[in-house]
């Protein structure tokens, strides 16, 4: 985290980690930055995002935020080696929990790797741009 002041305001620069509707925190700073009610136009950006904060000398109250880079959208295709953040290990759950039940249906046997397939279409589908109803060609064989 870069920290700039000119004794009238403070600039801290870093990674949003969270955020709420009054405002955020910044990776490797303790503690909340809310908006201050006399800042006008400030938009709180995603968790992710990298931005510069110009706060009050106390380092409280956030008069503006300028995003330097957009926080990066959840895809399914991960690096090899990064792990999933939690809300993707969760998708990851639900669409598994899906697939089996689609598959297995009326008693019908199953195996791993047809499981797999669908739960990598329905995935792809929930984490889709745009309002595309279409998945791939593997969740249409099913």
């Amino acid at each position: 985290m870069v920290v700039n002041g000119n004794g009238s305001s403070v600039q801290l620069e870093g990674v949003v980690a969270r955020t709420n509707d009054r405002g955020l925190v910044l990776e490797g700073r303790e503690g909340w930055l809310n908006v201050s009610k006399f800042a006008t136009d400030v938009v709180i950006p995603e968790p992710g995002s990298h931005v510069r904060v110009t706060v009050d000398p106390a380092e409280r109250f956030v008069r503006k935020i300028e995003v330097l880079a957009l926080a990066q959208p959840l895809r399914p295709g991960l690096e090899p080696g990064v792990a999933p953040d939690r809300d993707h290990r969760i998708l990851r759950q639900a669409v598994l929990n899906t697939a089996t039940a689609m598959l297995s249906s009326g008693g019908r046997p199953t195996d791993l790797p047809a499981v797999l397939e669908v739960a990598t279409a329905l995935e792809y589908w929930v984490l889709r741009d745009g309002d595309s109803p279409r998945a791939p060609e593997a969740a249409l064989a099913c």
